[in-house]
């Protein structure tokens, strides 16, 4: 959708500008993807949609943002360029670079690179945080269950007891 669109039969490939929006039914969730400009072209292999100024996207269990995202259907990749952030649930997940790995129109996994930064949320005043050069989170029945740091990790992190008091704040760096 939008108010400018244009397609090309022969080389298959279309834009839709002011106002971009595409929208996904292929999963069970609607996506809503939203940019300055979005592009398609399609080959005998794959589909590309490029999203380009302002890229948004919303669906029930994730949102992103990021300035330009280029999707790609041979490897179900997201690629999410400059100033790329994540969420879903009380969990954020930021860096200079995100690749979102799907897998049967779900994600599996998410690598942040370079500056990679991941907070959650475990009351209104406390996030726990861990940053490095290179985060990979994995997403099992679409909650984040792991997240592995490497490259000058560091790590700040409120342990609770049983009951849900806080007891203290743990730092750590490797």
């Amino acid at each position: 959708f939008g108010n400018y669109a244009y397609y090309n039969e022969n080389t298959k490939s279309g834009l839709v500008k002011d106002s971009a929006l595409m929208v996904d039914y292929s999963s069970k969730d609607t996506l809503y993807l939203h940019a300055k400009l979005l592009k398609t072209s399609e080959d005998s292999a794959s589909k590309i949609i490029k999203g380009i100024g302002n890229v948004r996207f919303f669906r029930n269990d994730t949102q992103g943002r990021c300035d330009s995202l280029i999707y790609l259907s041979q490897d179900s990749v997201i690629n999410m360029y400059s100033n790329p952030v994540l969420w879903s649930d009380n969990n954020q997940l930021s860096g200079d670079f995100i690749q979102i790995y799907q897998r049967n129109n779900t994600i599996d996994w998410v690598h942040v690179q370079k500056w990679a930064y991941a907070i959650v949320k475990e009351d209104s005043v406390h996030y726990n945080q861990l940053s490095g050069k290179d985060l990979k989170g994995y997403i099992r029945n679409g909650e984040l269950y792991k997240i592995e740091v490497s490259g000058n990790a560091e790590s700040i992190y409120f342990p609770k007891e049983e009951d849900g008091t806080l007891i203290g704040m743990n730092k750590s760096e490797s």
